[in-house]
């Protein structure tokens, strides 16, 4: 019993009302735009679509690396603002529950962020039994244990630091999804390069007919001169064809997409190198003439 003391209730601030309403009008329009795009797509070149999605993507991958920093203040917001309102949804509660127990974390940043919420902070005026604390799921767990203890987190706030690390876990959320992210990088990217080659391979699946009417020795071999470095002079059209039969054995009809992607990355790299070379034989010229420079004025001293 509380001894007649009762809190009151926990109300949503005007500021956190505006924020949640224009992100529903953002993702609205959002919404309606998606919808514009998917109308425009059936009508259109369903490649071009997947070209445009394929763009999105990668556009969102790269503002994802160049704005890792904001990404991170606006994930430690909205773990902070869940926890002001913990008790005051099932959902919400249950759901930072999940998020502390898998991630093994507590708290934005640490367990000091739960002075956040009215239930838990530690200031004098807070008649809570769980003043000071944190919730049940901030704490280790027991492996021998069948019954979770609600309670494991009374006080655990009021201790020294080096006896909270016995019974909750120190680290906060923002840190434990970094690591995961770092401990699981090559998944990650492994899903995402999987997911861009089915876009590639659907884009070249649509034009099928046409890539198998263009289908002919003479141009397999053109591409895969242009994927292996060699002349023309030094491949066999026999040669050639034994390639093709492969492909057909294996069912893949692609070669031609496929070539053209390797012949614009082998293009690229050409320049690359091109330009490379031409810097470094810019750079001898300059060398020669200083030294041809050198020589004649030595010459005439």
């Amino acid at each position: 019993m509380m001894s007649g003391k009762y809190f009151k209730a926990h109300e949503v601030s005007c500021c956190i009302k505006y924020f949640i309403f224009g992100f529903n009008i953002i993702f609205w329009l959002l919404g309606v735009a998606f919808l514009g795009i998917g109308l425009w797509a059936w009508s259109e070149k369903f490649s071009v679509f997947l070209g445009i999605i394929f763009f999105l993507e990668l556009t969102a991958g790269v503002l994802a690396f160049v704005f890792k920093d904001w990404i991170k203040d606006q994930l430690n917001f909205f773990i902070n603002n869940n926890i002001r309102a913990y008790r005051d949804d099932i959902d919400l509660q249950n759901l930072i529950d999940f998020t502390q127990e898998y991630w093994e974390c507590c708290g934005a940043f640490g367990a000091d962020d739960w002075n956040l919420n009215i239930y838990f902070n530690c200031t004098d005026s807070n008649p809570s039994r769980e003043k000071c604390g944190v919730p049940f799921s901030c704490c280790t767990k027991d492996p021998a244990e069948d019954v979770i203890n609600t309670q494991c987190g009374y006080d655990i706030r009021a201790k020294a630091d080096s006896e909270q690390m016995t019974f909750i876990y120190i680290k906060g959320c923002v840190p434990q999804f970094e690591k995961w992210l770092q401990d699981n990088l090559t998944v990650v990217a492994g899903i995402f390069i999987g997911i861009a080659l089915l876009q590639v391979g659907n884009t070249c699946l649509i034009h099928k007919p046409q890539i198998h009417r263009s289908m002919n020795p003479s141009f397999t071999c053109v591409c895969f001169q242009c994927i292996f470095g060699f002349k023309a002079k030094a491949w066999d059209l026999r040669s050639c064809s034994i390639v093709i039969s492969i492909l057909d054995i294996l069912h893949i009809d692609i070669a031609h997409c496929i070539c053209i992607t390797y012949n614009c990355l082998m293009s690229l790299a050409q320049l690359f190198v091109f330009t490379i070379i031409q810097n470094i034989r810019d750079g001898n010229q300059s060398k020669s003439c200083v030294m041809e420079h050198l020589t004649y004025s030595d010459h005439f001293q």
